[in-house]
């Protein structure tokens, strides 16, 4: 809690800091919300108020909805653009196949605008999200990028309202992680895409890495000694035929005893 306390009054220069939580309408605050836990998930609505953030590795600073930023120093940002295709469904209880078919780095913001149409199979830019790469999960990125066919994850939720049947989807995150990616497909609630990365956005993964990544140094675990003193229960006793009945189920150890 000191280090805390230290860090909302600005560390050691005593510089305040002012913290500003954003909570959903008609959410409480409590030990479950996911701003509450430092510890929570890495994409929540919580940011840090007062002057615009500088850039962070190469990137423009963000005005909307930044996420909790662990160490500035080991953090990257960059907008990819999501492109979902819709297609005709190919059975009778869909009238239509949506997914996620490729990310565009660098994109603007969008809202679901017709980027290709053929027939009756559309291509959306669907939306644009901030990928974001944190010092501490450079595993997963390394384990990402080294993949035969590298790849982001693209997370949706199935919207609900009036638009739901022209914007289907929301798209929540765009992730290199797959350890990340795992966890959301686990909860079940969201859709997990698999999307190809470009060769541009897996550059710019890869020099992150290299820049932050370090390597666990790997720690044999020594075995524990023996102990020549061990009794096990049963061995040795004389009333006992054979040393395997000490591993017999009693029902078939009556069965081969002669009264």
């Amino acid at each position: 809690m000191a280090a805390l306390s230290q860090l909302l009054q600005g560390g050691e220069s005593g510089r305040s800091v002012n913290l500003t939580m954003f909570i959903p309408e008609g959410q409480k605050f409590g030990p479950k919300c996911p701003v509450f836990s430092l510890g929570g998930p890495l994409h929540t609505e919580s940011a840090l108020s007062g002057q615009k953030s500088a850039p962070i590795w190469g990137q423009p600073a963000r005005d909307e909805k930044p996420s909790v930023i662990y160490n500035p120093k080991t953090y990257a940002t960059i907008p990819v653009g999501v492109v979902i295709r819709r297609a005709p469904g190919v059975t009778r209880w869909a009238a239509w196949s949506w997914r996620a078919v490729s990310v565009m780095p660098g994109a603007g913001a969008a809202d679901w605008r017709v980027l290709r149409r053929d027939g009756d199979t559309v291509d959306y830019h669907a939306a644009t999200a901030q990928m974001e790469l944190h010092g501490a999960e450079t595993e997963a990125y390394l384990q990402g990028i080294s993949a035969r066919v590298p790849s982001v994850y693209v997370v949706m939720r199935q919207n609900v309202g009036a638009d739901a049947a022209s914007k289907p989807f929301h798209v929540v995150l765009v992730t290199a992680s797959p350890f990340e990616a795992q966890d959301y497909a686990d909860t079940g609630e969201e859709i997990v895409e698999k999307v190809a990365m470009p060769e541009g956005l897996v550059a710019w993964v890869r020099e992150f890495v290299d820049a932050h990544h370090q390597e666990e140094e790997f720690k044999k675990r020594r075995r524990d000694k023996t102990d020549v003193n061990r009794v096990e229960d049963g061995v040795g006793d004389p009333r006992i035929h054979q040393l395997s009945d000490v591993y017999r189920a009693p029902a078939s150890v009556r069965k081969g005893r002669v009264h």
